[in-house]
């Protein structure tokens, strides 16, 4: 098993040196980019480290294979406050419900975007109309994951993408898919790959692209209505490729690295590591780094305003406990707190707050 666990770690660091580098021809191409935005506190905490093993709600942003871990009932809900100082904040829920007595898991999940008031202004009033608007970009998920075996799950999601700017506005359809596999002693090895936001591509139509055209002639005056066209645009589709281990594993703590290779099809490919530590199941403490090529490069290479750390913590508690044949006591259902921050290079950082249940 152990020989399994290294080709399999092998591959994953092979295929992750041959393809990184991204493609330079398309780059900054693609559309709808909140779909790359992760929303959920927990992963964000310790980035790529959380995605080879990723369980729950949050695993329908990563490797929605990863909610087939659903036992009963999971609930989420996540606040982002992007780049402190912005105004610009994210929201997050996530549901996960096991199907009858099987080994399915359905899955629904959403997030929106806030990006605060804007003046409307025009050609004739550039300094505005005096009416504002407000963007509105959200996207809603509905994931079947299951378990295969002991060992292998799989999942797809099918999101759908809407963005609206006044009186324009585009949408479309977007495909997950993801496997997982775990093993070792108590499965302290996790590996999975993921394919994500495939689909067909964007454009942005409406009212707001019309304008009237008044033409003179010697006789008469003859007003149109003009209809511009837009572009067309892809959505940002990427690979997952993540690998961790629990390398200290005791019924006290237990503490877990991981790795995840992130091809992007329109950014720079990225390489993640983060690690987690546990103690009693109870306390949590992440640490990550998010990498790509040309972070260390100078001003001029770099492209997110992330600087690559994240860190954050949790506490989970049991509200509930049922006692088993043996007459151990179980825990039926808990509720957990959890707080993570990314730094940028300006501004305040990335904040996050989120609520867990499990029922």
């Amino acid at each position: 098993m152990k020989k399994i666990h290294i080709k399999i770690s092998i591959l994953a660091l092979f295929v992750s040196t041959v393809v990184f580098a991204g493609n330079d021809d398309k780059r900054g191409q693609a559309g709808a980019t909140e779909l790359l935005m992760n929303p959920w506190t927990r992963s964000s905490g310790w980035l790529g480290g959380s995605i080879a093993g990723i369980r729950g709600p949050e695993a329908m942003r990563f490797n929605v294979a990863g909610i087939a871990e659903t036992n009963s009932t999971d609930l989420v809900f996540s606040q982002m406050n992007w780049y402190a100082g912005s105004q610009i904040k994210s929201s997050a829920l996530g549901f996960t419900q096991k199907v009858g007595n099987g080994d399915g898991v359905i899955g629904l999940s959403l997030m929106s975007l806030n990006f605060g008031e804007f003046i409307e202004t025009t050609t004739n009033l550039p300094e505005g109309t005096g009416q504002t608007f407000k963007p509105s970009f959200f996207n809603l998920g509905v994931a079947y994951s299951r378990k295969f075996s002991d060992r292998i799950n799989g999942g797809i999601l099918i999101r759908v993408v809407n963005e609206s700017v006044a009186n324009v506005s585009a949408s479309g359809i977007a495909i997950d898919a993801g496997i997982q596999y775990k093993g070792g002693e108590d499965d302290r090895f996790k590996f999975g790959v993921s394919l994500r936001n495939i689909g067909d591509k964007m454009r942005y139509s409406g009212d707001g692209l019309a304008y009237r055209s008044t033409i003179t002639t010697s006789s008469n005056q003859i007003t149109h209505t003009m209809q511009e066209r837009a572009a067309e645009y892809e959505l940002p589709s990427l690979l997952n490729i993540a690998v961790s281990y629990d390398v200290m594993y005791t019924k006290l703590y237990v503490l877990t690295l991981g790795g995840n290779f992130n091809s992007n099809s329109f950014t720079n490919d990225r390489l993640q590591f983060g690690g987690q530590f546990a103690f009693k199941d109870m306390f949590f403490a992440r640490l990550g780094y998010d990498y790509y090529n040309g972070r260390f490069n100078g001003e001029r290479s770099e492209t997110d305003i992330h600087s690559g750390l994240s860190a954050g913590f949790g506490v989970e508690a049991p509200i509930s406990k049922t006692v088993d044949k043996n007459g151990k006591d179980k825990i039926q259902s808990k509720i957990g707190f959890d707080y993570s921050f990314r730094a940028t290079k300006v501004l305040g950082g990335t904040h996050g707050l989120s609520v867990t249940m499990t029922l």
